[in-house]
């Protein structure tokens, strides 16, 4: 008699079905490739918005720290500026004390 129609056509859909579930499983990877590679693109541009923070940052430091050495260096002319004074107050203090008497 043969192969029966029903063997025939059970076999038939056990290769659509492994022909369905590797096309499947292709359209699975591709789709999870896509979702890898938008995950790694948003990754990539906020490593970039943190690096770029990151440089203004160290701009903004950098401005300060030369803010710093500017009022630095005024307040040890400041300083000197006081000390020179305070010597001329001694100075005068003491003309006073003896009378009058002496050079400025």
């Amino acid at each position: 008699m043969g192969i029966e129609w029903g063997v025939i056509i059970a076999a038939g859909a056990l290769l659509l079905t492994f022909i369905r579930d590797w096309n499947g499983k292709n359209r699975q990877a591709k789709a999870d490739t896509q979702e890898d590679t938008a995950v790694i693109t948003t990754i990539s541009v906020k490593l970039d918005a943190i690096s770029e923070g990151i440089a203004e940052l160290k701009r903004e430091n950098k401005g300060l720290r030369e803010d710093f050495r500017e009022s630095w260096e005024r307040l040890i002319v400041a300083e000197q500026s006081v000390k020179s004074a305070w010597e001329r107050i001694e100075k005068l203090e003491n003309i006073i004390q003896q009378g009058g008497k002496g050079n400025v």
